[in-house]
C-alpha cells in the first residue's frame, strides 16, 4: 500500500456516516463504561480484600449461582430487544411495541418465578450442593438480586436498542458509584450478608433509574404497552430461545466447575483467588462488550460499510492484546494491588498468566460472536458454546489437582480447543474472512503473543528490559493490527 494514500483513506473513513454514528455511540458507551466499570472493578476488589480468599470464594459461588438462575430471564431476552428495536423502530412502531411488551412480560414472570425458586431452595443449595450451610441466609438475600438482575438486563438491552448510550452511561455510572458505597458499608458491618444487601440496594437503584429512562424513551418514540403480541411469538422461537440456550451452554458449566472446586480441601480459598484475578478479565470483557452494542445497532441496518464490519471483527482482539501486555510484563504491580494474601499464593502467577491468555482468545472470538447475533445465527452459537462447556468440564475433571491454576488451565483449553474446532466451520459458512485466521499477519500476531508469554513465565527478566520489550512489542502489534485492518 502506498503510504501517501493513508491520510486520504483515513479522511474518507472519518467522513463516512457509519463511522460518525459508530464514533458518537461508542464514545458515550465507552465513557460511561470506563467510569462505571472502574467503580465495579474497585468495588469487588475492595470486597475481596475485606473478606479475604475464603470469603471471596463464598461471594464468587453465590454470584455464580445467581448467574445460573438469571440466564433464563436475562441476557437472552435483552439481546432480542437490542437487535429488533433498531431494526424496526423507523418502519414499524407497532411491531416494536409488541416486542417490548412481550419481552417485558416474559422477563417479569420468569424473574419472579426464578427468584422464588432460589429463595425456597436456598437451604438445599447451601447445605447439600456446596456443603456450606452458613451461606443459607446469604442465598435468600440473593434471591432478590436475581429478580432485579433480570429487570436491569432487559432495560439495558432496550436502551442499547434505542441507541440511548448517553443515558445508559449516566445510569451505569450512578450504579457503579452506588455499588461501591453500598458494598463498602455492607461488607464492613455485616460481612458477606452485608455484601449482598449492598448488592441488592444498588441493583434496585439501577432498576428504578433504568425504568424511568425506558418509559421516557417509549413515550418519545410513540410506543405503547399491549397484550396483543401473539404475532411476535416467532421472535421468541427464532431468536430469543436460542439466545437463552446459548447462555445455558455457558453459565451452568461455569457453575459446575466452581462447585467442584469449592468441594475440594481449601476450595473456597482457591475459588477466591481465581475470582479476584478474573476481575481483570471481567473488566476487559465489559469494556469491549460496551463497543458491541453500538456496532450491533449499526450492523443490523442495511448497507453497512464493509470496512466498519471488518473493524468490528478485529477491534476486540486488538484491545485485548494491548490491555493484556502491560499486565504480562509487570504482573507484580497487579499483585501489589491485590495484596500479599492473594499475590503470595503459590498458584497466583499460573492463574494470572492463564487467565490473561484466555482473555485474549475470548476477545478474538468476540467480534465473530457479534456477527452471529446480527445475522440471527444463535442456534450455531448454541452449538459452539455446548462444545466449549463440555471441553471445560472434561478438562477440569481429568486434571491431577483441582485449584485456581488448574481451573484457569481448564478454561484456557476449553477456549483454545473450541476455537480450533469452530473456526473452520466459520470459514466454510463464510461468516468471516479467511485473512483473519490464516493470513501471515494474523498468525504473526499469535506467534509473537505466545512467545511473550513463554519468555515472561519461564525466565526472570529485569525491569528495564521488560519495559523496553513492552514498548517494542506494543509498536509491533500496532503495526500488525493496522495491516490486518487495512488489508484488502
Amino acid at each position: 500500500m502506498n503510504p501517501y494514500q493513508f491520510p486520504k483513506k483515513i479522511k474518507k473513513a472519518l467522513e463516512s456516516k457509519d463511522f460518525k454514528e459508530l464514533t458518537v455511540n461508542s464514545l458515550w458507551s465507552l465513557a460511561g463504561s470506563i467510569v462505571s466499570k472502574a467503580f465495579l472493578f474497585g468495588a469487588w476488589l475492595m470486597v475481596a480484600k475485606m473478606l479475604g480468599k475464603e470469603g471471596n470464594g463464598e461471594v464468587g459461588i453465590i454470584r455464580s449461582t445467581i448467574n445460573l438462575f438469571a440466564i433464563f430471564a436475562g441476557s437472552g431476552i435483552a439481546m432480542t430487544t437490542t437487535k429488533y428495536i433498531p431494526e424496526y423502530i423507523d418502519i414499524d412502531k407497532e411491531k416494536v411495541s409488541r416486542i417490548l411488551s412481550l419481552t417485558i412480560l416474559v422477563t417479569v414472570i420468569t424473574g419472579l418465578f426464578l427468584s422464588f425458586g432460589m429463595y425456597v431452595g436456598a437451604q438445599y443449595i447451601a447445605e447439600k450442593v456446596l456443603n456450606a450451610p452458613n451461606l443459607t441466609d446469604t442465598f435468600r438475600i440473593s434471591a432478590f438480586i436475581l429478580f432485579l438482575s433480570a429487570i436491569t438486563s432487559l432495560i439495558s438491552g432496550c436502551l442499547k436498542g434505542f441507541g440511548a448510550f448517553r443515558e445508559l452511561s449516566y445510569i451505569n455510572t450512578y450504579y457503579g458509584l452506588g455499588l461501591f458505597v453500598f458494598l463498602y458499608f455492607g461488607t464492613k458491618y455485616y460481612q458477606i450478608n452485608g455484601t449482598f444487601i449492598g448488592f441488592t440496594l444498588s441493583s434496585l437503584l439501577l432498576a428504578v433509574s433504568g425504568s424511568y429512562h425506558l418509559w421516557k424513551l417509549m413515550g418519545n418514540h410513540g410506543l405503547f404497552f399491549t397484550l396483543s403480541f401473539k404475532k411476535e411469538y416467532d421472535v421468541l422461537r427464532k431468536f430469543t430461545l436460542p439466545a437463552i440456550l446459548t447462555g445455558i451452554m455457558v453459565v451452568p458449566f461455569k457453575w459446575t466447575a466452581d462447585t467442584i472446586l469449592v468441594n475440594q480441601p481449601n476450595g473456597f480459598q482457591q475459588l477466591g483467588l481465581y475470582n479476584v484475578v478474573i476481575l481483570f478479565q471481567t473488566f476487559m470483557v465489559m469494556l469491549t462488550t460496551t463497543i458491541d452494542a453500538p456496532l450491533i445497532t449499526l450492523m443490523v441496518k442495511e448497507n453497512i460499510s464493509k470496512k466498519i464490519e471488518r473493524l468490528s471483527l478485529i477491534m476486540p482482539w486488538a484491545i485485548g492484546v494491548f490491555l493484556v501486555l502491560p499486565v504480562l510484563f509487570f504482573p507484580s504491580l497487579f499483585g501489589y494491588v491485590l495484596g500479599e494474601e492473594y499475590a503470595g499464593d503459590i498458584n497466583f502467577k499460573g492463574t494470572l498468566f492463564l487467565i490473561l491468555v484466555t482473555t485474549t482468545i475470548m476477545l478474538y472470538k468476540q467480534g465473530i460472536a457479534r456477527v452471529m447475533i446480527v445475522n440471527g445465527l444463535m442456534w450455531f452459537s448454541f452449538f459452539s458454546n455446548l462444545v466449549w462447556g463440555l471441553l471445560l468440564l472434561a478438562t477440569f475433571y481429568v486434571v491431577w489437582d483441582k485449584n485456581s491454576t488448574t481451573l484457569s488451565f481448564s478454561y484456557f483449553m476449553a477456549y483454545l480447543l473450541n476455537t480450533v474446532i469452530i473456526l473452520p466451520i466459520y470459514l466454510k459458512m463464510k461468516i468471516i474472512s479467511p485473512t483473519l485466521i490464516i493470513s501471515r499477519t494474523s498468525l504473526a500476531i499469535w506467534i509473537f503473543f505466545f512467545l511473550i508469554i513463554w519468555i515472561l513465565y519461564y525466565y526472570e527478566v529485569n525491569l528495564i528490559v521488560r519495559a523496553l520489550l513492552m514498548v517494542f512489542f506494543l509498536g509491533m502489534f500496532a503495526f500488525l493490527f493496522y495491516k490486518l485492518i487495512t488489508k484488502k
